[in-house]
Formats: structure tokens, sequence, C-alpha cells
């Protein structure tokens, strides 16, 4: 009986250091009088054991709050890449701790969400989850097959872009270093294409990542002077 248990009705009842030394009927008789005085973890027609109840609430709370924190952020006119980095952290940061408890019971909720509204919401959230997680299952295959197309003909790319930019880094413009980077970012959707690649050097290319060009503008805004002036230098002093 012990191991049909719920985890929080075991360390409630029996704790992980202390051994029971009561006989059974006594043992069966202290887990009902118990669950009876957790009135409120119990659902009409199912048993503890059987429905997260208590998951159920926390993952609705931590939604919620999470859902006032995107809000907040949103408030401001964002960029797409700054609303998928709100989302992701909304899924993968703030509901990290209460969905997986809540997924492994999705079954049961799915037959009791028809009965009780806080298994409908909570699957509701849990199928956002699965979406989610499909669309960030198809942009990394996106960047693994538009990837395979630079690999394949970098230096064809590199040829064009010197002869339509020049060669230099397109924001900072130094000669050193430079690569190949995705104006709108692979994991935004964007392709492979002439029209979607410039030239960058590592360090920018690397402070922009998966970001916009508007991002690097900003960062060069807030640096101050003497660090614009020497990252611009760069290029002269190989001249």
């Amino acid at each position: 009986m012990i191991m049909e248990m719920h985890l929080l009705e075991r360390k409630s009842l029996f704790p992980t250091r202390a051994r029971p030394t009561i006989t059974k009927n006594q043992y069966i008789d202290r887990v009902e009088s118990w669950r009876r005085t957790q009135g409120d973890q119990w659902v009409p027609g199912y048993g503890f054991k059987d429905l997260p109840v208590r998951s159920a609430k926390e993952l609705l709370e931590a939604y919620v709050r999470g859902q006032q924190w995107l809000l907040s952020a949103l408030r401001n006119d964002k960029e797409d890449w700054q609303v998928k980095t709100v989302v992701q952290n909304l899924f993968e940061v703030r509901l990290n701790r209460q969905l997986p408890s809540v997924v492994k019971f999705k079954d049961r909720l799915l037959d009791a969400a028809s009965d009780l509204k806080l298994c409908s919401v909570a699957m509701d959230i849990i199928c956002e989850h699965e979406t989610y997680h499909l669309q960030k299952v198809e942009i990394l295959k996106h960047k693994r097959a538009e990837s395979r197309i630079i690999d394949s003909r970098r230096e064809e790319f590199r040829t064009a872009l010197k002869k339509r930019d020049g060669w230099f880094c397109k924001e900072c413009q130094a000669l050193e270093d430079l690569e190949i980077d995705h104006v709108r970012a692979l994991s935004m959707g964007g392709l492979s294409t002439m029209e979607n690649l410039q030239l960058l050097c590592r360090f920018c290319n690397t402070r922009k990542s998966g970001r916009s060009m508007n991002y690097l503008s900003r960062r060069k805004q807030k640096r101050s002077p003497d660090v614009v002036s020497h990252q611009s230098s760069r290029g002269a002093k190989c001249l």
C-alpha cells in the first residue's frame, strides 16, 4: 500500500529517516485518517494517488504568474527574437519545476478534464507546452538543413559577399576573423540565400547570435566612446 501512495503522502506520514513500527491495520487506519483530513486534496470520484490535484494547482498558479510576467515583458514593441526569448523563458524556466510533475499524469488529467475545470485548464497548458516543443523541433531541423547549405557552399558565398559588400565586418568594419552571418537568424526562419547573408567579424557575430542587427547597434550606442573607437580601429590597424 505504501508504494501506491503519493510521494507527498509518504513524506507527511512517514519521514524518510523514520521506520514505521505499527501493525498493518494501524498503518491503514493512520493513512485513511490522514487522507480524510486532506479534504482540499480530494476531488469527488478521484483518489489522491490517481489525480495530481496539488500539482495541477501549482502549475496553474505558476502559469498565471508567468503570463503576467510575459505581458509585462512585452509591454513595449519587441522584435521577433525578443518575443521568442520571452516565450522560451516562460516554458523552460518559469514552468520548468511544475510541468514535469503534471505531464506524467497527462492521461488521468485528460479523463477528468470533462468533469473538472482545473484538470481541463491544466491540459490546455500541457498542450500549449507540447506545441512549443514541436515548433522547437521544427526550428532545429530547419537550422540543420540551412547550415548544411552554408557548409557545402561556404567559399562560393564568401567570394560573392566579398564582391558585393567588400571584405570587412558589416558592423565594426574589422578586417580580421570574418564569418558568414544570417541577417535574419536561422532560429527565426532565416534562409541561406545571398539576400540573407552578410559578413561579420567573430566578435560581432558571437554578440549578435540569433538576434537582429538592431541589437548590435543598440549595444554599440551603450558602450563608451573609447570602446567603440577601439573596436572600429581594428580594421584600420590591419591596413
